[in-house]
């Protein structure tokens, strides 16, 4: 069965089949279904002011910051999302007498191309050069621990008589190595177990012994957590940090080398694929980018084609275009740093705009939806608060999503012996795979 989305406006008709692909690549998507733009079809939808999608040229046809509102409606008791420049207290229905409540096309755009971050004025970003996480819609209107853009997907289609059954969320189990040495100056060793008296006084006899046999021994401590390669999942990534000159970017060890080989082969025997972490300044250094992509690929001898920003620092009018130039078929940049949830507004794989082409680009984008540094900060450094929040999200998540998960080797050493619990986390992750 054929679905056509027909639209007069052709001067936005590449951000309008932007949107239709991802609807088209949809896992949600009824599979007999095929969504097209301006085509023979069963089913038409008329994108327009007055059409079925009612449609409100507001993002589309400006680059402004409005302060815009999110609108809910309902559709068989489950509350969908709009954004629009007008606030309404009332809920109103998703659908009606054959048509949409708001304008999808745009709503969903606005989310997946990162709108409101590509426009976000230079002059007022964070850190890490990028839009604050409190400014961000989602995180404004208390909306990132769901999937507002999957949710929307399916109610789209749910209003035109397909049945979507609930899917299991699948899980993804990824890990960021961006610090070697848990002793090295960077990540500041005397300070941490300042922190550990503080926090877990218990840990820090165990710390004490993990220094004693790094001097004696050389074993560091941020090689132990192997035991996560054991979880069974369908896809595992871990990425690797291979050079930078920014103070983001950790010093290079004299074990460095033979830290990355050895655990690259360890993690490849359990089903892992191999990414490069670009360092922080090459999201906007073509050149930096692939001296970085060039090295490691040399050192495991092996192409590589995914990778994830580190700090994920993504500049939307320019590591786009960088990826593409350096054959990256899977970026997997698009989470939160201080926050967990859906940045994207989904959970799924799907491909990224390219804001200076304005068209859709050929690289993919696979969303985090939790990091274990982002709980971190977002449970304000509290131990119990910490594993409530990760568990809450994930249980609440269990359904028609799909949530990838980042442990980074450092975290993983230092928040057990802050005395975070990560079985319950874990357990969840293997009995979700189970169903």
């Amino acid at each position: 069965m054929r679905l056509s989305i027909d639209f007069i406006n052709e001067k936005y008709g590449d951000c309008i089949d932007h949107v239709i692909h991802f609807l088209n690549a949809h896992p949600l998507k009824p599979q007999h279904l095929v969504v097209l733009g301006n085509a023979d079809a069963d089913i038409h939808l008329n994108y327009k002011k007055d059409g079925e999608i009612p449609s409100q040229e507001m993002i589309f046809s400006s680059s402004m910051q409005y302060e815009l509102c999110a609108n809910t409606y309902n559709h068989h008791e489950v509350s969908i999302y709009s954004v629009e420049k007008c606030k309404d207290q009332q809920i109103k229905p998703f659908y009606k007498n054959g048509c949409y409540g708001f304008d999808v096309i745009e709503t969903i755009f606005y989310h997946i191309t990162r709108y409101e971050e590509y426009h976000w004025p230079a002059d007022l970003r964070n850190q890490w050069d990028m839009m604050p996480e409190h400014e961000q819609f989602l995180i404004k209107h208390g909306l990132n621990l769901s999937p507002v853009v999957d949710q929307l997907v399916v109610q789209f289609f749910n209003a035109l008589g397909f049945e979507i059954k609930n899917q299991t969320s699948s899980i993804i189990l990824t890990h960021d190595i961006d610090y070697f040495s848990r002793f090295a100056t960077e990540t500041k060793p005397l300070q941490f177990a300042l922190s550990l008296l503080k926090r877990n006084p218990l840990s820090l006899a165990p710390y004490v012994r993990d220094f004693a046999q790094f001097l004696g021994q050389g074993i560091e401590p941020y090689e132990k957590f192997e035991s996560l390669f054991e979880i069974r999942v369908q896809k595992k990534m871990i990425y690797f940090l291979y050079g930078g000159n920014h103070s983001f970017d950790a010093l290079p060890t004299e074990s460095r080398n033979r830290y990355i080989t050895d655990m690259a082969l360890k993690a490849k025997k359990y089903g892992y694929s191999i990414g490069l972490h670009p360092s922080y300044l090459s999201a906007i250094d073509p050149v930096l980018f692939e001296d970085e992509k060039n090295a490691i690929e040399h050192l495991l001898g092996q192409a590589i084609c995914h990778s994830r920003q580190h700090f994920l620092h993504f500049s939307f009018s320019d590591t786009v275009s960088i990826l593409e130039k350096h054959s990256i078929e899977e970026d997997a940049s698009i989470g939160y740093n201080e926050n967990i949830g859906f940045r994207a507004g989904t959970g799924f794989r799907y491909k990224l705009f390219n804001w200076q082409k304005m068209s859709t680009s050929n690289v993919y984008e696979q969303p985090i939806a939790w990091m274990d540094s982002s709980n971190w900060y977002s449970s304000n450094k509290h131990v119990s608060t910490y594993q409530k929040q990760a568990i809450s999200f994930l249980m609440n998540n269990q359904y028609n999503t799909c949530i990838s998960m980042l442990f980074h080797n450092s975290s993983w050493y230092d928040y057990n012996l802050y005395g975070v619990d990560f079985d319950p986390i874990l357990s969840f992750m293997a009995n979700q795979e189970r169903e």
